[in-house]
């Protein structure tokens, strides 16, 4: 038996900018649904401003919260192997 509904995916909130770009996409959900021109004007909508929202969690608010970026040239990586063809 399935629990979720298919398609729904789990994800995780990595940074500020991370949780900036899923809350509008949490807030314009009423729009793309038809439900409401504006965010602002769907009354069951956290970004209708009747709500009172607990802040953003401080760890994202931290410089380190990112991933590191790694160059391809990073002394102990490997290169990916070749793919191999099927004859």
């Amino acid at each position: 038996m399935e629990i979720w509904q298919q398609g729904f995916h789990d994800w995780t909130v990595r940074d500020a900018s991370d949780w900036a770009t899923k809350a509008q996409y949490i807030a314009l959900n009423p729009v793309r649904a038809g439900l409401a021109q504006n965010p602002l004007d769907w009354p069951y909508s956290s970004a209708s401003g009747k709500f009172v929202l607990d802040p953003m969690p401080s760890k994202y608010l931290a410089s380190g919260a990112e991933a590191p970026i790694v160059p391809l040239s990073a002394p102990g990586l490997k290169p990916r192997p070749p793919k191999e063809r099927l004859v």
